[in-house]
């Protein structure tokens, strides 16, 4: 039986950890969409009763890395930039965040959280399309239906948002999908003010 050698034992132990430091990643970098910036401060009256979503994505969208389309037939989920949260539960965070300063009210929450009252609108929103396309914007197609308390439908919209990135980096394309979800928000937002005023 032959014995390792204290020099064979170092070497083993020297290579070891260099290969364990060639397979640690790096800490993945998390991002999230955010609200639009409301100057004034924020608003306290009660107001309309709102509940927001869901929001359906594409299978592809519903990944933890940030979906890039760089070009046509082809996606790419990043592997260390990725979604904070799942992309559906931001959207809707980020929408009942703007509608609550552009209606605005405190009675506006994400589905399926309910209030303790029938709600004077309920938001759904369907989305096909969202982030790069292969001209390097921002594109947000989507379709939303707004239901009263008697859970008709008031309002219904198929469109298609386009915001051009003010850079390369991902904060760049985050920014500009913000963007677009600040552009739906004020759609939906004016379709509310406009069924409960008639």
């Amino acid at each position: 039986m032959i014995r390792p050698t204290f020099k064979t034992l170092f070497v083993i132990t020297l290579l070891g950890g260099v290969l364990s430091a060639c397979s640690t990643s790096p800490d993945p970098r998390l991002y999230i969409l955010e609200p639009m910036h409301v100057s004034g401060g924020s608003q306290t009256g009660e107001g309309l009763s709102i509940v927001v979503g869901p929001v359906t994505l594409p299978a592809h969208l519903d990944h933890k890395g940030i979906v890039t389309h760089d070009q046509r037939y082809r996606v790419n989920a990043a592997k260390f930039d990725r979604w904070a949260e799942p992309l559906d539960q931001n959207i809707v965070r980020v929408l009942c965040d703007n509608l609550s300063a552009l209606i605005p009210s405190n009675q506006i929450v994400a589905y399926p959280r309910q209030l303790a009252h029938d709600v004077d609108y309920t938001v759904r929103i369907r989305i096909s399309e969202f982030g790069t396309n292969p001209d390097g914007e921002v594109v947000l197609n989507v379709a939303w239906m707004l239901h009263d308390k008697a859970n008709a439908p008031v309002n219904a919209a198929k469109t298609r948002y386009s915001v051009n990135r003010r850079g390369d980096d991902v904060v760049a394309v985050v920014e500009a999908m913000s963007q677009a979800v600040e552009r739906l928000s004020r759609d939906i937002s004016n379709a509310i003010v406009s069924a409960s005023a008639d």
